[in-house]
C-alpha cells in the first residue's frame, strides 16, 4: 500500500497536456520503428523555489526556512525563533512560453498540420510543484509533490522523418532536516535525508511508429505503459561559512547533493527501476548589502561542480540580484544558463504571491534546445 502523500503526484496532471500534442502530431503516419539519442541532457531538480528562479537559479549561499530543506539544509539554522517558516500550501506552476498556446489550439481542436507548423523544433514544458511543511530553528520537515514535463517536436537529424520525444519525471518525497550553527553563527552545517517515490516516462518516437504506440490508448494508458517508478532513500549535505564581521555578510555555500539514492524499492513486477539520481556538488557565494528599511543581495552559483552529468561550464553559470523592502515587495533579477530571468513577490506574511520569467537549457551547450519559461508560486501559512 503506498502512503497517502505518494499515491497522487502532479505528474500525471502535467503529462497529460504534452502527450495531447504529440498525440495530434503523430497521429497522421504509420509506423516504422527508430531510436536516437536523448536530446535531454540532465534531469530537471526535484525543487524549484519562485525566488530562486527568479535569480538566474542562484540559492546555495541564502535560502533560508522552508526553501533550505531542499536548496542547503545549512540554512535553517540562520533562523532566529523557534519556529521560522510553517507553509499549508505552496503551489508552483512553470509553463513554457507556447504553453497556452498550445493549450488553446488543443481546446480547440487545431487541424494537425497547422499544429506541426507551429510548433515544431521549439521545445514545449510544463511543470506543477507543491510543499507543505514547517521549519524550526535547527530542524525542518516537508513533503513534495512535483511533476514536470518537456516535449520536443522536430525532424529527427539523421533520418529527416518527424519526430518527437517526450521526458516526464515525477516525485513525492518526504523529508527531514537537521542542521545547527558554529564558531559565533559564522559556520553552519545541516543535513537533509529523504524518501522519494519517483515515476520517470522517456519516449523517443518518430512519426511513423508512434501511430501504432498511440492507438486506441488514452494518454493515461500510454504513460502506465512507459511509466518506470521506484522509491530510494538519500541525503543533502549542506554548508555555509560566513564573515559576520563585514556589513555585506559574505556568504560562501556548499552542498552535495543526493548521496546514495537509487529508487530499488517499490519497483513494479515487469518493470525496471527509474534511473538512479547522480550525486552533484554545487557552489555559491552571496553579498547582501542592505539599510535599515531594505536591503539587496547579489549571489552567484556554479552547480554540479564535479560533472556529474557532463555538460558545458557555461550550463552550470548562474548569476542573480535581488532588491527588497523590508521583505514585504522585492524584485529579482539574474541569468541562468546563459538565459536571462525577471521575478518579483508580494509577502503579507501570511500570503506569499511569486512570478516572473526564466530560462533554462535542455541540451548539453547553451543555445541547443533553449527552453523560455513562466513561473508562478502562491504560498499560504507563517512565511519566512
Amino acid at each position: 500500500m503506498k502512503p497517502q502523500w505518494a499515491r497522487q503526484t502532479s505528474f500525471v496532471k502535467a503529462s497529460s497536456l504534452t502527450i495531447a500534442f504529440l498525440s495530434l502530431v503523430a497521429a497522421p503516419f504509420k509506423a516504422v520503428a527508430d531510436e536516437g539519442d536523448s536530446r535531454f541532457s540532465d534531469v530537471p531538480p526535484e525543487f524549484r523555489s519562485a525566488r530562486t528562479l527568479g535569480m538566474g537559479g542562484t540559492g546555495v549561499s541564502f535560502v533560508r526556512g522552508l526553501d533550505a530543506l531542499y536548496v542547503n539544509p545549512a540554512g535553517i539554522a540562520q533562523s532566529k525563533s523557534l519556529v521560522s517558516e510553517g507553509v499549508l500550501v505552496s503551489p508552483l506552476v512553470t509553463a513554457g512560453e507556447d504553453g497556452m498556446k498550445l493549450y488553446k489550439d488543443i481546446d480547440a481542436g487545431t487541424d494537425t498540420f497547422d499544429m506541426i507548423s507551429k510548433y515544431s523544433n521549439r521545445p514545449q514544458h510544463v511543470g506543477l510543484q507543491n510543499v507543505t511543511g514547517i521549519a524550526f530553528k535547527r530542524a525542518a520537515f516537508g513533503i513534495l509533490q512535483s511533476g514536470t514535463v518537456d516535449v520536443y517536436a522536430g525532424t529527427d537529424p539523421v533520418t529527416g522523418v518527424p519526430a518527437a520525444e517526450v521526458r516526464g519525471i515525477g516525485r513525492a518525497a518526504a523529508s527531514f532536516a537537521s542542521a545547527r550553527s558554529f564558531f559565533d553563527e559564522s559556520l553552519f552545517f545541516g543535513v537533509t535525508t529523504k524518501m522519494v517515490q519517483k515515476r520517470q516516462l522517456s519516449l523517443q518516437l518518430n512519426a511513423f511508429e508512434a501511430q501504432e504506440q498511440l492507438k486506441g490508448k488514452s494518454s493515461q494508458a500510454l504513460l502506465n505503459d512507459n511509466a518506470r517508478q521506484g522509491t530510494g532513500l538519500g541525503a543533502d549535505f549542506g554548508l555555509l561559512y560566513r564573515i559576520t564581521e563585514m556589513d555585506t555578510k559574505p556568504t560562501l555555500g556548499l552542498v552535495y547533493r543526493n548521496v546514495g539514492l537509487k529508487y530499488g524499492w517499490g519497483v513494479p513486477k515487469g518493470k525496471t527501476a527509474p534511473d538512479a539520481e547522480k550525486p552533484t556538488l554545487d557552489v555559491g557565494f552571496s553579498l547582501e548589502p542592505g539599510t535599515r528599511r531594505s536591503f539587496s543581495r547579489i549571489a552567484i552559483d556554479y552547480v554540479d561542480a564535479t560533472n556529474a552529468y557532463k555538460t558545458s561550464a557555461f550550463k552550470k553559470i548562474h548569476a542573480g540580484a535581488e532588491l527588497s523592502f523590508q521583505n514585504v515587495i522585492g524584485v529579482m533579477a539574474g541569468v541562468g544558463q546563459g538565459y536571462p530571468s525577471f521575478g518579483a513577490y508580494l509577502n503579507a506574511k501570511i500570503l506569499r504571491v511569486e512570478g516572473g520569467v526564466y530560462g533554462e537549457e535542455l541540451g548539453e551547450e547553451v543555445g541547443d534546445l533553449r527552453s523560455r519559461r513562466y513561473f508562478g508560486r502562491v504560498s499560504v501559512g507563517w512565511l519566512e
